[in-house]
């Protein structure tokens, strides 16, 4: 007889991509029959009975926090500060065109919505609220808007709103997958990747939602537009990243191709202010996740211009990273694994073993 209790890793799909959590479940060994137990996000599958209906376990999360970071020369780490510090995953960070609010997607509320803090005062307000997924967040030119993508249709479309979320519409009619928006510099086009099997690629669209064009075909991500609005830096959808840039005008490829090894973390492009340099995340010799900087010629390779944007920190990779219109700081998502002891109680059908005297 007896029974037995033991952990399993479980991973399932959410709007947002994928989510792990581990599965508690108590086994009879005379028939075996099982049922599960409950269930906890985030932790590992090291366990022990505690007591009567108590376990305990590792926990393992991630989180991710946004810091700002001075770009001058002769910037010192005391230079840098955080900007957001909690147990929330804050990432996709963008400055306002006119510096004086970052906007970032989150999910501190439960849900992943958009919000903004005042580089001013540190104050953060939320944005959007709504059960759906909302991130990719971009603000229009003169600053009176913003862009991002919603699943609360269903699927990843294109919307625009007010600052403050306000007077919300929906803009693309993709069908499947529209995200990452960007908007050229006039105000009228906007420029989207599209994930949708029937036509994949980077897309541009009117501002109004009419004349949607496949710009460049393919399996493309994370498009960010040049100051100028004459070029779009974009990364592939593979393990192996490939950074490539193509012009607006006509989806024509120009400029260096970057290919780097690595993880889904590597090649996500930023544009610097003026246009004549770009960012990307990439891993550095030793492993640790961090941004490079290079500079952008049309016609010519610059490979040899690549130099550490920002130091590289091993414990705290960074995932994304915004460039405020001065150029003068970099705000940027930093991930972090913190670890932890939980204990459950009440939990139905543990029983310390019983132990027979010798």
């Amino acid at each position: 007889g007896g029974a037995l209790v033991y952990a399993q890793h479980e991973r399932f799909s959410t709007g947002g991509g994928t989510s792990d959590a581990a599965r508690v479940i108590l086994q009879d060994l005379a028939t075996g029959a099982s049922r599960t137990l409950m269930w906890a996000a985030n932790f590992g599958l090291e366990l022990d009975i505690l007591g009567e209906g108590e376990l305990v376990f590792g926990g393992a999360s991630s989180r991710a926090n946004l810091q700002e970071v001075s770009l001058d020369a002769n910037a010192t780490a005391a230079s840098s500060r955080w900007r957001t510090r909690g147990e929330s995953v804050d990432r996709q960070p963008v400055y306002s065109p006119d510096g004086q609010w970052v906007m970032f997607s989150s999910n501190r509320s439960g849900s992943l919505d958009l919000w903004r803090l005042s580089t001013r005062t540190g104050a953060v307000r939320r944005i959007t609220e709504d059960p759906a997924d909302d991130w990719d967040p971009a603000y229009l030119p003169d600053g009176s808007g913003i862009l991002w993508s919603s699943s609360r249709g269903g699927h990843f479309e294109i919307w625009t709103s007010g600052v403050d979320g306000t007077n919300a519409r929906q803009v693309t009619q993709d069908g499947a997958d529209a995200e990452n928006p960007g908007i050229t510099p006039d105000g009228r086009l906007i420029i989207y990747n599209s994930s949708n099997p029937a036509h994949p690629g980077l897309f541009k669209i009117g501002r109004d939602g009419s004349g949607a064009t496949r710009l460049v075909p393919g399996n493309w991500s994370t498009p960010d537009l040049s100051p100028d609005g004459r070029y779009v830096a974009f990364r592939t959808q593979s393990d192996l990243r490939i950074l490539r840039f193509a012009r607006v005008a006509d989806g024509t490829l120009v400029g260096p191709t970057i290919t780097l090894p690595g993880s889904n973390r590597t090649a996500r492009p930023r544009w610097l202010p003026g246009g004549r340099q770009f960012a990307f995340t990439a891993y550095d010799a030793t492993g640790a996740l961090g941004v490079y900087v290079q500079d952008f010629d049309p016609v010519r390779d610059t490979t040899a211009s690549r130099r550490p944007l920002l130091p590289f920190d091993p414990d705290q990779g960074i995932e994304s990273i915004g460039i405020s219109p001065d150029g003068r700081h970099a705000i940027v998502s930093r991930n972090e694994a913190t670890l932890s002891l939980i204990l459950a109680e009440g939990v139905p059908g543990i029983r310390p073993p019983i132990r027979k005297a010798r």
